[in-house]
C-alpha cells in the first residue's frame, strides 16, 4: 500500500466523519479556541494595550487649565522574591530592592509619564541629591527642602509615588487542559490522530501609592493585578503499515512573558495616578466605545510580525501615502525618499527617537492605527499587481 498525501486527507476525511456519525466517546471532539492577549511581548517596542488610552488621557490634561504638580518618584520594589538572607533583613527596601521586577520600574513609570505628558503639567525632577532628601527617622522628606524645590519649579503641590510588586506565582495557579484523540487498526495496517489543547495562567501585582510629600500620608493606593497566559495547540497524524509507519506532528504556543506583564502593569499604574491627581477632568472619552480601541496596538504589533523586512518598508511607504507625507514610489527598498517622510513625521509629532532601518517597530505601529487596515491591504494588492 502506498502512502500518499491523498491517502492521509482521506483518513482525516474519514474520521472525522466518523466521530460525527458515531458521536462516540472516544476523544472525538470539536475544540473551539480563543485568546486575546493582554499585550504582545518584545523588547522594542515596547508598547500595550493601554498606550492609546494614555495618550488620548494625556491630550485632555495637556489642553487643561491645571498648574504644574512636582512629582516624587521613588523605586518600585519587588516584593515577591528576597534576594539576602532573611536575618539580614533590616527594612523590606533593603531585602527586596534588587530582585528581578526591580530593574527600572521607576524609569519605566517617569518615561510613560514624560511621554504622556507635558513638562509644564507634571514636572519630574532629572535627579535629586540623596543627602538633602533623604527621609528622617519617622520616613519624612525634609520639608523644607521639598519647599525649596516646589518654589525652584514653580509647581503647586509634591505628590510622592511609590510601588512594589506584590504576587509573582512561581508555578501556574490555574491550568487547563483539552484533548481529542481516535485510533483504527485493521489487516492493512493502523492509523491514530490526536489533537490536544492547553492553557495555563499566571499572576503578577503591583501596589501603587499617591502620597503627600509635606504630610507623609497616603492620599490614595490601589493594586493591579494582571494574569498572563500561556496557550499550547498541539496535533498529530500517525500511519503505519507492515513494518513502515510515518507521522506527522506541529505544536504552536502563545506565552505572555514577565516584561510585557511588567510593562502593561507599569502603564496601568500610570492610568490610575492620572485619574488620581486630575479628578477635575472628564476622561471618559477616553474610556467610551468609541475611544481609542484597547486592541489596535497588539493587531498593529501583529502585523508587524507578520511581515518579512521587506514588505514592512513597503507597507511603510504605503501607509506614509495614504497620510500624505510620501509621494514616491512604492516598492521594498529603504531610500531616501522614505527616510525624508519618517524625519519629517518625526518633527511634526515630537519623536524624541530617530528611526532608521533597524528600528522601525513602534513608527511602524503608529501609522499602522491611523490608516484603515482594509483600505491598506487592498492598496498593497494592487501594488504588487504592478510590479
Amino acid at each position: 500500500m502506498l502512502i500518499t498525501q491523498k491517502t492521509i486527507s482521506w483518513f482525516i476525511a474519514w474520521l472525522i466523519t466518523a466521530c460525527l456519525l458515531t458521536g462516540a466517546v472516544s476523544g472525538c471532539s470539536n475544540v473551539n479556541s480563543s485568546m486575546s492577549n493582554i499585550t504582545s511581548e518584545t523588547p522594542h517596542p515596547a508598547l500595550t494595550n493601554l498606550t492609546e488610552t494614555l495618550k488620548c488621557m494625556g491630550q485632555a490634561v495637556n489642553k487643561g487649565e491645571s498648574k504644574a504638580i512636582l512629582l516624587l518618584v521613588d523605586d518600585f520594589y519587588d516584593g515577591t522574591v528576597p534576594v539576602v538572607p532573611e536575618s539580614k533583613i533590616l527594612t523590606g527596601r533593603y531585602g527586596r530592592e534588587n530582585g528581578p521586577l526591580a530593574d527600572g520600574g521607576k524609569y519605566d513609570f517617569e518615561a510613560i509619564i514624560r511621554r504622556t505628558i507635558s513638562q509644564k503639567k507634571i514636572i519630574i525632577p532629572y535627579s535629586l541629591p540623596i543627602g538633602l532628601i533623604q527621609e528622617d527617622k519617622f520616613g519624612m522628606l525634609n520639608p523644607v527642602y521639598v519647599r525649596d524645590l516646589v518654589k525652584m519649579y514653580g509647581a503647586v503641590a509634591a505628590i510622592r509615588v511609590k510601588g512594589v510588586y506584590t504576587q509573582n506565582d512561581t508555578s501556574d495557579y490555574i491550568n487547563k487542559g483539552d484533548s481529542s484523540g481516535a485510533e483504527t487498526k485493521g489487516s492493512q495496517g493502523e492509523a491514530q490522530l490526536e489533537y490536544g489543547l492547553s492553557k495555563a495562567s499566571r499572576s503578577l501585582s503591583l501596589a501603587v501609592y499617591l502620597g503627600d510629600a509635606f504630610k507623609n500620608t497616603v492620599g490614595a493606593a490601589t493594586t493591579l493585578t494582571l494574569n498572563s497566559y500561556t496557550e499550547s495547540d498541539k496535533f498529530s497524524i500517525g500511519l503505519g503499515y507492515g513494518e513502515g509507519s510515518m507521522s506527522f506532528a506541529t505544536q504552536a504556543k502563545i506565552k505572555e512573558g514577565l516584561h510585557g506583564a511588567q510593562r502593561t502593569l507599569v502603564e496601568a499604574a500610570v492610568l490610575w495616578a492620572l485619574r488620581g491627581i486630575y479628578q477635575q477632568i472628564n476622561f471618559s472619552s477616553c474610556f467610551s466605545a468609541d475611544g481609542p480601541s484597547p486592541d489596535a496596538t497588539v493587531s498593529a504589533y501583529q502585523k508587524w510580525l507578520a511581515l518579512d523586512e521587506s514588505e514592512r518598508i513597503k507597507y511603510l511607504k504605503l501607509m506614509f501615502k495614504e497620510l500624505k507625507q510620501y509621494s514616491g514610489k512604492i516598492d521594498k527598498n529603504y531610500d531616501a525618499d522614505l527616510q525624508m517622510a519618517i524625519t519629517a513625521y518625526e518633527s511634526e509629532h515630537d519623536m524624541l527617537i530617530p528611526h532608521t532601518k533597524s528600528n522601525l517597530g513602534d513608527l511602524f505601529i503608529q501609522l499602522y492605527m491611523k490608516v484603515d487596515p482594509a483600505k491598506l491591504e487592498k492598496m498593497a494588492k494592487q501594488n504588487d499587481s504592478l510590479l
